[in-house]
């Protein structure tokens, strides 16, 4: 379908990627969603190293608040 020199759209906020006239849906889990938003895996793993894997797993089971597991406490304003 996409050939080179065809447009391709991702739109993560309506969870689609768009190509030559036709839409397809995709979903994000919350550590996926995180990984993006703070500039994608090998970005974090840079700044945590293998604590990575443990803050992420604090994400899975941690249930509601908008806390993320990929920020440290005394890091409020990191830029990614």
């Amino acid at each position: 379908m996409a050939q080179e020199g065809k447009d391709v759209t991702i739109d993560l906020q309506s969870r689609s990627v768009s190509c030559d006239g036709k839409k397809f849906a995709f979903k994000l889990d919350r550590i996926e969603e995180q990984i993006l938003s703070a500039g994608g895996l090998f970005k974090v793993y840079e700044k945590f190293g293998p604590s990575l894997f443990r803050r992420l797993q604090k994400l899975s089971i941690a249930r509601g608040g908008n806390d993320s597991p990929l920020q440290d406490e005394d890091d409020a304003n990191y830029e990614w």
